[in-house]
């Protein structure tokens, strides 16, 4: 219903490129927080603009909550006071009505939580954030419950460019880079790692095929990510025809038969490896093949752009 309910409004609402935040009234779960995410001025005022509510214990939620509204949370490094976050705030206020009829239907109801594309968090009943001692990190496009219902199910092999030019902070960058790309990843995916320079080789010697993208192999890649050394000189067509292998080869191991993709991080070059695309994905263009080109280097990004483009 709620789902229903959100596409509904959601169709409905005007978008307004002027709208201003002293229209939107909303409980920012963490403008209560002993954790203050900013001491600038304009998040000062996005704090400000928070409703203060009154809380009563509840032995059901283990909190403290109110009834009668939502909280919304935003994440860290997002503007709240952007036209686009506004206007999510305006529309998603409409379904604090829906969450309070759905709890009024089925008493034995716990927490409802929307998540939005925009990462906008409303969630009923309103309860004040728990926010860590550390940088508040959450995002709701990162949970697996929201990227199970975002996102069909994908094949993917990362191929990681480790040529001696990719060192020092570049390389710490693709690294954190490719772990953050795992964790985007859910059980009903499947998925490699393979580090490229004249030769291609899975960074999990024993993963031989694609493996489910389950908490335990995702571990296992991130610990090998972290281990990756940068050597010799670049080979594009050794990483993609890994990658091309990996996704097309016939095997009776388990696959998500849904989406196939090819994730590339590099910090860049001239190569196009055009010939590899012209044996494995042309015409028919059956893996998608995403480029990353990371760190601060003199490169030309257009073979780059070129290889995204040409099998999109």
């Amino acid at each position: 219903r709620l789902a229903r309910e959100a596409e509904l409004i959601q169709t409905l609402h005007p978008w307004r490129d002027n709208i201003s935040a002293s229209a939107i009234e909303y409980y920012d779960a963490k403008a209560e927080s002993d954790y203050s995410e900013d001491s600038d001025e304009g998040s000062q005022l996005d704090i400000l603009k928070s409703i203060s509510l009154e809380f009563v214990d509840d032995p059901n939620f283990k909190n403290k909550v109110n009834y009668s509204y939502t909280a919304v949370q935003i994440p860290t490094d997002i503007y709240k006071g952007s036209p686009t976050i506004l206007n999510e705030l305006n529309w998603t206020q409409a379904l604090e009505r829906v969450f309070i009829d759905n709890s009024r239907e089925d008493p034995s109801l716990r927490w409802q939580v929307f998540g939005s594309a925009t990462g906008v968090t409303r969630y009923y009943p309103a309860t004040p954030w728990r926010a860590p001692n550390k940088i508040d990190l959450y995002d709701v496009r990162r949970r697996p419950w929201y990227i199970q219902g975002a996102s069909s199910p994908k094949d993917m092999v990362i191929i990681v460019d480790v040529s001696g030019s990719v060192s020092g902070l570049t390389l710490k960058l693709m690294k954190t880079s490719v772990i953050e790309m795992l964790d985007t990843l859910s059980d009903d995916d499947y998925v490699n790692v393979a580090q490229f320079s004249e030769k291609a080789d899975a960074v999990v010697p024993c993963f031989k095929t694609l493996v489910q993208a389950n908490v335990r192999n995702k571990k296992i890649f991130k610990d090998k990510v972290m281990h990756m050394n940068a050597k010799g000189t670049t080979d594009y067509k050794s990483g993609f025809q890994f990658a091309f292998a990996q996704l097309l080869n016939e095997t009776s191991a388990p696959r998500a038969n849904c989406n196939k993709m090819i994730m590339m991080f590099t910090d860049g070059g001239e190569d196009r490896a055009q010939e590899v695309f012209e044996k494995y994905n042309w015409p028919n263009k059956t893996v998608r093949v995403f480029t990353f080109s990371v760190g601060q280097h003199n490169y030309d990004v257009t073979p780059l752009q070129w290889i995204a483009c040409a099998n999109k």
